[in-house]
């Protein structure tokens, strides 16, 4: 028999239960299937709610979308939308599209370098699979009333025979023997190894934390307040290192404990979730990892939609519309989107929201509405001078959050030594004082960061000076440094000065990287090969997202990354690259400059490529400042 998670008792005792189309086909595959195959029943991957998806080591992954509907209470119109005979006002989601969605996602954000090997070998698409299965329908009647309209339409027709169209005549040793061929699950298949075999199964079966993966952490008594959950709705903002974020995953884990249900964590940046994950290991409890979902805003908006049946329309002129707008005044920022679905949307006992400045006041006001429990807990963490977004403030100049009472603050640094601190400071009351509350901050010391070698050092070089010299500067500096690659981090505005830097660093210091944008190499290769602009920047966004998805904090050598990606994070040693505008030639905005150089724990380098506006506070205000001519080498 196939292996079967959760099992049929948990499986029973769920507070959703499952549907008899889905009780029929887990009996039916779990005897028809041998125990090579693992079937899981609503695997909860951060977010998303795929109904059955099955898996065999080392051949692939079949995702099975499960529909008991009655398709005579149902019709697809022209433009192959389905809707309700009943009620046709809104269209639903198409079984293809939501089962679709679910395996985008899974490359695109899940799966840790499947989508990568998705792009340098054709064939990876086709080791994850897709089936709809009509509970109470035969074959033929699902395919007559699937193509009823469309028959001589190739592209939809291309489309449909993606998946496979399971009907309850389906269900049969022999015919399912056959889709199993199909679809390589039958034998083994060389592209889905052991590494995409163990990733699959690190989302699909989360692993339990226990108590001795955690590390001891002291915390202080305003912190121990902070920590201990409550259903109330509370807001705490605090100074760059001042342990928001540790404080975020201690008392999630406590919320969990306390009230036995999922915890739903947000961010704005999609790399801070795994930061916050990291930080959420470090707990010393025990629990299990699938009752956290830590997601970036609009993936989760995304992710419920797809779970809901709600497709993302076109507009009537797609070539006319700016396509981030529409899609955030229709649905990420629409306060009614889940009107019609509210009684579906899961609600959380404990929401957690890190960076609340980067919110819109409207994506608070959907997520209160729609997914917040009766009486549940909702904590937001901030600080506004990290605003790089340019959000509008409240009339108190802190973050709006709708949260009523006094914010709770957090006046310690425990990430930044003095003299950071110190700089900090004074960027504050030179370029904040008439913009936001100045705080004052105790800097708390730890044997661990007071050990290493603290410095701030400050170079301003020639705008004329070509990029490979600017480059030298800094290939000496890291020659002349004592600091693991695995401690360095380098920021930039722009990714064409990263990605110059990252392919000098590797080839020269014959040294692996890790960053959150397209490596040199790649870039090059897909410019040469994709000619449409549209598309290569599409390209280029999924891959980026896929980058940021998957970046961690210590992967044994040096990152690189744009400040907006690195917001909320932290690193020992510090490379800030500051140009004089950003890729579109907007101005460095000084919430940017702050935030990254608050991102630094004892060593920081401030390379200044010709902006006059920062020269001159680093220059008074950096001790070790060093003017670098056209001239001038290492």
């Amino acid at each position: 028999m196939a292996i079967l998670a959760p099992s049929s008792e948990n499986i029973n005792r769920l507070k959703v239960p499952p549907t008899d189309g889905e009780l029929y086909l887990l009996k039916f595959l779990g005897e028809n299937l041998d125990n090579k195959y693992e079937i899981y029943f609503q695997p909860f991957i951060n977010g998303d709610f795929p109904d059955i998806v099955v898996m065999r080591e080392n051949s692939g992954v079949l995702i099975i979308e499960v529909k008991d509907w009655d398709l005579n209470n149902y019709y697809i119109d022209e433009r192959k939308n389905w809707r309700v005979r009943k009620n046709d006002t809104f269209p639903l989601k198409s079984p293809f599209e939501q089962v679709q969605s679910y395996k985008n996602t899974l490359y695109n954000l899940h799966i840790e370098h499947l989508y990568k090997k998705k792009v340098t070998t054709a064939d990876m698409f086709s080791t994850v699979t897709c089936a709809v299965y009509f509970h109470h329908q035969k074959e033929d009647n699902i395919r007559s009333f699937v193509h009823n309209k469309h028959r001589d339409d190739i592209a939809y027709d291309r489309f449909i025979g993606k998946f496979e169209l399971l009907g309850s005549d389906t269900l049969t040793k022999k015919k399912f023997s056959e889709i199993l061929r199909r679809r390589r699950l039958y034998r083994d298949y060389e592209l889905f190894d052991g590494d995409l075999y163990k990733s699959f199964k690190k989302y699909l079966k989360p692993s339990m934390h226990t108590i001795e993966q955690g590390i001891e952490i002291v915390y202080t008594e305003k912190q121990k307040t902070l920590i201990e959950s409550k259903s109330i709705q509370q807001k705490i903002r605090g100074f760059a290192g001042s342990g928001k974020t540790m404080i975020l995953a201690k008392r999630a884990v406590n919320s969990h404990i306390r009230t036995g249900s999922k915890v739903l964590i947000l961010t704005y940046n999609i790399t801070l979730k795994n930061y916050i994950h990291d930080k959420i290991n470090d707990v010393r409890e025990t629990f299990n990892w699938e009752n956290f979902c830590i997601l970036n805003y609009h993936d989760f908006i995304n992710s419920q939609l797809n779970n809901l049946e709600i497709p993302i329309l076109l507009p009537d002129n797609p070539k006319d519309v700016e396509w981030s707008s529409y899609l955030d005044r229709n649905y990420y920022s629409n306060e009614n989107v889940f009107d019609d679905s509210y009684i579906h949307t899961e609600k959380y006992n404990s929401i957690f929201i890190d960076e609340v400045q980067d919110y819109k006041s409207a994506w608070l006001k959907i997520i209160r509405k729609y997914f917040l429990a009766q009486d549940g807990e909702l904590v937001v963490y901030g600080d506004e001078k990290q605003n790089v977004y340019n959000v509008q403030m409240d009339s108190d100049r802190k973050p709006n959050t709708g949260i009523p009472g006094r914010w709770n603050e957090l006046d310690e640094s425990y990430r930044l030594t003095t003299k950071i601190a110190n700089l900090a400071i004074k960027y504050q009351n030179y370029f904040f004082a008439s913009k936001y509350d100045i705080e004052t901050v105790q800097v708390i010391k730890q044997q661990t960061l007071f050990d290493a070698k603290v410095s701030i050092e400050y170079y301003f070089l020639d705008s004329k000076l070509k990029r490979d010299q600017v480059f030298e500067k800094i290939i000496y500096l890291i020659e002349n440094s004592e600091i693991h690659p695995n401690d360095i981090c380098f920021l930039s505005l722009k990714i064409e000065i990263l990605r110059e830097l990252d392919f000098l660093i590797r080839s020269r210091l014959k040294q692996n990287t890790e960053t959150t944008f397209d490596k040199k190499e790649s870039f090059e290769e897909r410019s040469r090969k994709i000619n449409d602009q549209n598309k290569l920047e599409k390209e280029i966004e999924r891959i980026e997202k896929s980058k940021k998805d998957n970046f961690w904090m210590n992967p044994g050598f040096s990152k690189l990354s744009t400040i907006h990606s690195f917001k909320g994070w932290e690193a020992p040693a510090l490379f800030l690259i500051i140009d004089s505008s950003s890729e579109s030639g907007a101005p460095l905005s000084e919430e940017l400059i702050y935030t990254a150089i608050t991102r630094c724990r004892h060593a920081l380098y401030i390379l200044n490529i010709g902006n006059a506006k920062y020269h001159k506070f680093f220059n008074e205000n950096v001790p070790k400042s060093y003017p670098i001519e056209q001239n001038q080498g290492g």
